[in-house]
């Protein structure tokens, strides 16, 4: 067998200088180890050898190396430190939401709380503001109506001192209840203080305009400075107390009138300011504002 091999086949096995590339599959044929076990692995490497002229795509061993290690260091397994910063960063997370929650929460509370406790109080205040204002008006309206009282006693006082320390100004009174007489009245009657009876009958017949059938009739009710006159169908009263509680009426009215006309100005004024603020929000809606 062994004589049949060429020459070129002979110089293959025989060179020193053989290189890998140089053997083939059959060359590099091992026999077989005996032991059963070992069967396959010993096909294995006969069948899974290079073809000749290629090189086997066998991993260097460094690379291996490498891979183990980069291996063995993503399977590391989980520190101390490295489980105590997942739970602080859990921790941290969590408190966060937490404090927003509950701020939120705790703001919408307050809010509603708030609110309801403002519209207590708003209202409570409402009622102490009329408790405190009512009795103020009408504490005004009494002090004005004892106001308007002192003034008309005073007023009277002074009148009557007056009319008491000179009463001459009483013939001025009789004249001018005598012209508010009708034409041809009958039974004239004067009734006046006794003080004065004498002095306007002195005057009246001075001047020529005392008439026999008028009576003189004094009366101490009747103030200084005034008198009553009638007839038989009709009475001139012009004693002193009436001319001035008319005078006096007349000043009321007069107050009260005035009064309206303020109230009426106040609310005519209120009513232009509130037109005008509401031409102000109008023109802030219109800008944008």
């Amino acid at each position: 067998m062994h004589k049949h091999i060429d020459s070129k086949h002979r110089s293959v096995l025989t060179a020193d200088n053989t290189t890998v590339e140089e053997l083939s599959a059959y060359e590099r044929w091992e026999l077989p180890a005996m032991d059963a076990d070992l069967d396959a692995v010993a096909s294995t490497t006969a069948f899974t050898s290079t073809t000749p002229g290629k090189q086997q795509n066998t991993p260097a061993p460094d690379s291996v190396s490498d891979k183990v290690t980069e291996d063995a260091e993503e399977i590391q397994p989980l520190t101390a430190e490295d489980l105590e910063a997942i739970r602080q960063a859990a921790y941290e997370e969590g408190k966060e939401q937490g404090q927003q929650q509950g701020y939120k929460a705790g703001y919408d509370q307050g809010y509603k709380s708030g609110e309801s406790d403002l519209k207590a109080a708003l209202a409570r205040l409402a009622q102490i503001s009329r408790a405190l204002l009512e009795p103020i008006e009408q504490q005004d309206d009494e002090l004005e109506n004892a106001l308007l009282q002192l003034v008309e006693n005073i007023c009277t006082r002074v009148v009557y001192r007056e009319l008491k320390a000179d009463s001459s100004s009483v013939l001025t009174v009789v004249k001018e209840a005598l012209n508010c007489l009708n034409a041809g009245a009958k039974r004239i009657r004067i009734h006046l203080n006794p003080e004065d009876a004498e002095f306007v009958q002195q005057s009246l017949t001075d001047a020529g305009e005392f008439d026999d059938s008028w009576r003189l009739l004094p009366h101490a009710t009747i103030s200084p400075g005034g008198c009553i006159v009638d007839t038989d169908t009709a009475v001139i009263d012009m004693r002193a107390e009436k001319r001035l509680a008319t005078v006096i009426k007349q000043v009321y009215e007069r107050d009260q009138q005035v009064l309206q006309q303020e109230q009426q100005t106040e609310g005519s004024f209120d009513q232009l300011m509130g037109e005008v603020n509401t031409f102000a929000d109008d023109e802030d809606t219109e800008a944008g504002l």
